[in-house]
């Protein structure tokens, strides 16, 4: 039973003191229950209430976000990178998309699976070739497909793609190789694959030169690069099944069955040209390739069924099991790999519509300013040698006929034609240097009479140089005598000290040996002096 308070209202006249209440006066009469005040009805309530029912998940999450010390909030509560939030089975708009990929509208479905497989065996062979860790080739090829179910092969190529996603992988995995390396594998894969369904005769590969085509090809892979990780959000770790299929195995009691273990590992690496891994978390796919392999292998691998399925201790439905068996089923049904020409001519078609492609042949090389600063000259020389009359109007030599054009000599640009060059030349070098060494610049420079002149002003010249070079020689050997006879000095001076100093040694010893005999013959003698002499002198 509820109870209401109520307590008496107190009048405030004028120019009286407001009377307090006095909490003891208060009365609480209990109501009656047949009198009990009105209850809100359920509508009002739900009015008053705020409608949470409304509110989306991630609405109820960011409104529990607290704002920072700015006021700011945050558009995000957390950032997770696991591998799991990349399958595309994990909501709606993912499943759409690989029903629908990025690539249909202009691409259909099996031109976009045939560039799919293409794009993946390069990345496996380049990988191979470049003596990669499989884990590399793997994480390029889930790379390679994941891009593409966000991107469409018609707006990004998929060659750049490759490459991208190789260099990428090297150093997702801690095995990073150059550019160079890259760029020259895949000339060589582009090359062995062309060449299979190609109808031109055999051309022996070339390796990739280092010009304007190479620097263009290499810009346009680190670009595509970049596109990869901000296409993923930068979110590129992968995890492999790898070692999950040892694991089974071991708990399964068959990890010694080679067939078993090499049927599988084939399994997982030949999946990776599907888009199973964007579909299956990799203990999905290490089971299913555990239980084809022990299906496929001869003699078969009895595995657990009872109570349940084996694969069922580790929380993987039968279903995604036998989905995943039935896509490695029909890659195998492949008889070869799709045609590459083939495939760029749907690209083109798709990008540029039935306008023919921009002619992408071998680019020339862009000349420098110097190089077109010669042409230049090469081209007025020639027009000044057709209205001279030396040349013909096509550019033939009249005096020897059949020419068709000039043709400059090699490493360097003749700026004159017919000799004149040679002409200049040894007149140039006939000049004469002036005693600093620099040609003379006058104009006269040239006449007989100077340069008598100067042979005979100059002759004495030669003489006095003849001369100063002899006296120099002569220095020379008087330098090279003197030395020599300092050196003979030096030894005789060195032979008369060792001769010194053994002489001296001599003495030393033959002084040694006179004192010792001195001293000897004192012991001597004194010692017949105490035999000769009687006791008592003796102890005197």
């Amino acid at each position: 039973m509820t109870e209401v308070a109520t307590a008496p209202v107190v009048p405030s006249g004028k120019g009286q003191p407001e009377q307090q209440l006095d909490m003891d006066a208060i009365e609480v009469d209990p109501v009656p229950s047949g009198e009990s005040a009105e209850q809100p009805s359920a509508e009002e309530e739900a009015a008053a209430q705020p409608k949470e029912k409304e509110l989306t998940e991630v609405e109820r999450i960011m409104a529990k976000i607290k704002p920072s010390s700015f006021g700011e909030t945050r558009k995000y509560s957390r950032i997770d990178i696991a591998p799991e939030n990349w399958l595309l089975t994990m909501d709606d708009e993912s499943r759409a998309k690989l029903e629908n990929p990025p690539s249909l509208p202009k691409i259909d479905l099996e031109t976009e699976q045939d560039l799919r497989f293409l794009g993946c065996e390069l990345i496996q062979c380049g990988a191979t070739l470049l003596r990669l860790p499989q884990t590399a080739a793997a994480t390029a090829q889930i790379i390679y497909q994941r891009f593409y179910y966000q991107r469409s092969f018609a707006r990004h190529h998929f060659e750049y793609s490759v490459m991208a996603c190789l260099l990428l992988a090297s150093k997702i995995e801690e095995a990073p190789r150059r550019p160079r390396d890259v760029l020259n594998v895949f000339s060589y894969l582009e090359h062995y694959y062309r060449r299979r369904h190609s109808a031109s005769a055999y051309k022996e590969y070339q390796p990739m030169a280092i010009d304007t085509k190479y620097v263009q090809t290499k810009n346009q892979v680190i670009k595509m690069e970049r596109r990869i990780l901000c296409a993923l959000g930068f979110v590129v770790h992968v995890k492999h099944p790898h070692k999950l299929i040892v694991t089974y195995a071991n708990i399964l009691k068959c990890v010694n069955n080679h067939a078993l273990m090499q049927k599988a590992w084939s399994y997982m690496n030949d999946g990776l040209r599907t888009d199973m891994f964007l579909r299956y978390k990799a203990e999905t796919i290490a089971c299913a390739c555990i239980h084809l392999a022990a299906r496929s292998v001869e003699p078969k691998v009895p595995l657990p069924q009872q109570p349940f399925m084996w694969f069922e201790l580790y929380d993987v439905p039968e279903r995604d099991v036998e989905d995943i068996c039935l896509m490695l089923l029909k890659m195998y049904t492949r008889t070869q790999t799709p045609n590459w020409n083939r495939l760029l001519e749907i690209i083109d078609k798709a990008r540029f519509g039935d306008e023919p492609p921009p002619d992408v042949k071998k680019e020339e090389p862009q000349k420098s300013k110097a190089v077109l600063a010669a042409e230049e000259v090469i081209r007025k020389a020639k027009e000044e040698a057709i209205r001279n009359g030396r040349l013909k109007a096509d550019g033939s030599d009249i005096s020897t006929p059949g020419t068709a054009e000039l043709k400059p000599k090699s490493g360097r640009v003749s700026t004159v034609s017919n000799g004149h060059g040679r002409d200049r030349d040894r007149d140039r070098h006939r000049r004469r240097r002036s005693r600093s060494g620099s040609r003379s610049r006058s104009p006269h420079s040239r006449s007989p009479d100077r340069k008598r002149r100067k042979h005979r002003k100059h002759s004495g010249t030669r003489d006095r140089v003849d001369r100063d070079r002899e006296r120099r020689n002569g220095r020379d050997q008087d330098r090279e005598k003197d030395r020599d006879r300092r050196d003979r000095d030096r030894h005789r001076s060195r032979s008369r000290d060792r001769d010194r100093n053994r002489d001296k040694d001599r003495n030393s010893r033959r002084s040694e040996k006179e004192k010792s005999r001195k001293r000897e013959k004192e012991v001597v003698q004194t010692l017949r002096k105490r035999r000769s002499q009687s006791p008592g002198e003796r102890r005197k």
